[in-house]
């Protein structure tokens, strides 16, 4: 089963490389303790780059191949005919269908992690790193870990990558520009936490990428562009609210609407939220309504935000009832109501600084968001050292 929609998007991508001149080869192939290593060369645009990758320990199409056992540890470079590499990437089945594997231990110079690399391992313990840029198609499919994964720098999270991983918390600390289709399909998964403090990358949300977890509440990161693809929430069982972030303007990409879901059926369909029996509140953080645009084409768009705007609330900032109602997108649910400052954000949102007690006080709106300028009479977070509390200026 495939995603239809990435088809055009992954050819240009690939005849976009060839075209360049782009090519890849491998120039050793080692193991060192009992862990195999290739070195590959990659050329492109005339520059050359060389690292090493590790793969299975004999070729995933053998019948009788032999597979990793035990606890492992990767090594952070290597050395072959006198010259040292890094190891920057998990290769392709790397360690899939390895169901005596108990640990791997992977070094903070891995980037990433290729498609299938942990897929079928049964239960496995993995350390936390830091470093992981993207994670591929299958990478942790029907694979356990009880480790609660932090992402610090992870770009790119492709589809079905943690499809039916049984887990309970991902954080994303910063980054997540790609959440793919079935990203985190017919998981376990319970909390998705983002970054706190608003950031100026880009993210996309494909269609379906959040499909068929336990999430109770959603809260969208706020970033310099955010793009939600049709039904990017979908069939979630459990998820009773999703909370937009405070943001003017969220770009909508009704080109991914589209799709073969994951048991082959095809759906189309262009509302944000879909099949989502238990939603009670969406929420609104911006106290003017977000405007939708067209992915690529910057023209207004309205879709649908959920399936029945008539089962659901929209809360809004306080005051802001009426420019909502009047919303040809936000103006569809039947009961739109206002919310307290502070309700829906709280004071230990804003970012924790290491001042002493002394020092000068630093100020922040209800969304944890600094403010270099307060305006007299309004409500804010104010930090000094330690010490935080709710004032009025």
């Amino acid at each position: 089963m495939k995603k239809i929609v990435c088809f055009t998007f992954a050819f240009i991508y690939y005849f976009s490389l060839s075209a360049q001149g782009f090519q890849t080869s491998a120039l050793d192939t080692l193991i060192i303790d009992n862990v195999r290593y290739e070195i590959r060369q990659d050329i492109f645009m005339g520059e050359k780059s060389q690292y090493a990758i590790v793969l299975p320990l004999e070729d995933f199409d053998k019948q009788s191949r032999k597979t990793y056992r035990g606890r492992i540890e990767i090594k952070s470079q290597i050395t072959s005919k006198g010259a040292v590499y890094d190891v920057l990437h998990l290769g392709q089945n790397a360690f899939r269908g390895c169901t005596d594997l108990e640990e791997v231990i992977l070094p903070e110079s891995v980037v990433g992690i290729k498609h299938y690399a942990f897929a079928e391992c049964g239960h496995l313990k993995l350390n936390q790193i830091s470093s992981i840029g993207f994670i591929q198609s299958y990478a942790f499919k029907d694979t356990e870990t009880s480790t609660n994964f932090k992402f610090g720098n992870l770009k790119d999270l492709d589809a079905y990558s943690f499809a039916g991983w049984n887990i309970k918390e991902v954080v994303f600390e910063k980054g997540a520009l790609w959440l793919g289709t079935y990203a985190f399909s017919k998981s376990n998964i319970e909390r998705i936490r983002f970054d706190l403090v608003p950031s100026e990358d880009e993210m996309q949300i494909a269609a379906h990428a959040l499909n068929r977890f336990n999430l109770k509440e959603l809260k969208l990161p706020r970033k310099e562009k955010l793009t939600l693809a049709s039904e990017f929430c979908y069939e979630c069982p459990e998820l009773e609210r999703v909370v937009f972030p405070d943001m003017n303007n969220i770009s909508y990409a009704d080109d991914y609407q589209t799709i073969t879901d994951i048991e082959g059926r095809f759906t189309k369909s262009s509302n944000l939220i879909a099949k989502c029996p238990k939603m009670k509140e969406i929420v609104v953080l911006n106290p003017t309504p977000p405007f939708f645009y067209r992915w690529i084409i910057t023209n207004v768009v309205t879709p649908p935000i959920i399936d029945d705007h008539s089962q659901c609330v929209l809360k809004v900032p306080q005051g802001s009832e009426e420019l909502y109602r009047a919303d040809p997108v936000w103006g569809r649910f039947e009961r739109i109501e206002g919310f307290a400052p502070g309700e829906y954000t709280g004071i230990s949102e804003a970012p924790v600084t290491d001042f002493e007690s002394e020092a000068a006080p630093v100020y922040y709106n209800l969304q944890g968001m600094q403010v270099k300028e307060p305006v007299k009479g309004q409500l804010y977070i104010r930090r000094t050292g330690a010490k935080t509390a709710k004032i009025v200026y």
